[in-house]
């Protein structure tokens, strides 16, 4: 706690010190702040060579994905762009906002945008939360009525979004999972005895038998960063009489020990469970420690997730 309080007190004190500096910067101009003295960093300096306040500005999003009354979802930031990004700078952003992904949107019609997906270590090409977040953002912003569906077209194809009932309800690929033979150094990782192993696109779901086993499991991140080649997903029926299925998902091939509620992964377990638990709808609980609730169902050869998003932070991202 006490860091988090020296955290914000620091942001504020840069805050003030910045306003201080904007406004020192035109002639006869009076500081604002008596006391406080200029801070004449790299941002001041290109704006008075070019005249403006800020060179270059990003609207920016910090919000949580598939959170909850007690569960507070999944953070994603949300880059608003103006024009066309490099990759290496988005990539570069995505390393400073050290999140398990960051999102970059330009608009392409009045309900269509462009999105891309970045961890810290690459470029991804689906991701659930971030898609879930975006949305989030586009309607805060108004740039689409909360009526209006919005599709985003990604890596991984057209991914659509609508608000529901005061639900964001996403639609995503349906990635359905098929047995196979356990990986030795998926045995080594996952300390637990499966039921099941299946394998789909870029995950292993791995079934065991007890939602407390799901909890209480402890992977050995070392061998996960070091040696997978895709995500694991360990999941069991819940005890919990709120929810149907408990899962915690694992992907240290690409920098993330844990993630805390993974849109991608429903992608597998909802078509699972379906079938497993002959029910339509799946009531879904994400066991990180931060938690994430969510409830999913299939549309044709689409999982559809619905939850909640909150904002976390919204400001202007300075490059």
């Amino acid at each position: 706690m006490l860091t988090a309080y020296l955290y914000l007190l620091c942001q504020c004190t840069h805050a003030i010190w910045y306003r201080a500096g904007n406004e020192m910067d035109g002639p006869g101009r009076a500081n604002t702040f008596p006391g406080i003295p200029h801070v004449a960093n790299e941002t001041t300096r290109l704006r008075r060579r070019q005249g403006t306040k800020f060179p270059m500005s990003v609207l920016i999003y910090h919000a949580n994905a598939f959170c909850g009354p007690t569960a507070r979802g999944n953070p994603a930031a949300v880059c608003l762009l103006k024009k066309p990004a490099a990759a290496e700078w988005m990539q570069a952003v995505a390393q400073q906002m050290n999140l398990s992904q960051t999102g970059f949107i330009i608009r392409r019609e009045p309900d269509q945008f462009d999105l891309r997906f970045f961890s810290p270590r690459k470029e991804m090409s689906l991701c659930g939360h971030v898609t879930f977040c975006a949305a989030h953002a586009v309607w805060s912003e108004m740039l689409c009525t909360k009526n209006t569906p919005i599709t985003f077209h990604t890596a991984s194809g057209s991914l659509s979004v609508r608000n529901n009932d005061s639900f964001v309800e996403i639609a995503l690929p349906m990635n359905p999972c098929q047995e196979t033979s356990t990986p030795e150094w998926l045995s080594q990782a996952i300390p637990l005895r499966p039921v099941r192993v299946l394998a789909g696109v870029n995950k292993y779901l791995v079934e065991v038998a007890t939602a407390q086993e799901v909890e209480e499991v402890q992977p050995d991140f070392a061998v996960l960063r070091d040696r997978a080649d895709r995500g694991v997903i360990v999941t069991a029926a819940s005890a919990d009489p709120s929810y149907d299925i408990v899962s915690r998902y694992f992907a240290g091939y690409v920098g993330i020990d844990e993630d805390p509620a993974t849109g991608a992964a429903h992608c597998c377990l909802v078509p699972y469970w379906k079938e497993k638990l002959r029910k339509n709808r799946i009531r879904a609980h994400q066991a990180s420690p931060r938690g994430g609730v969510m409830e999913g169902r299939i549309e044709a050869d689409r999982v559809l997730l619905a939850g909640k998003a909150r904002t976390v932070l919204r400001g202007e991202l300075l490059i």
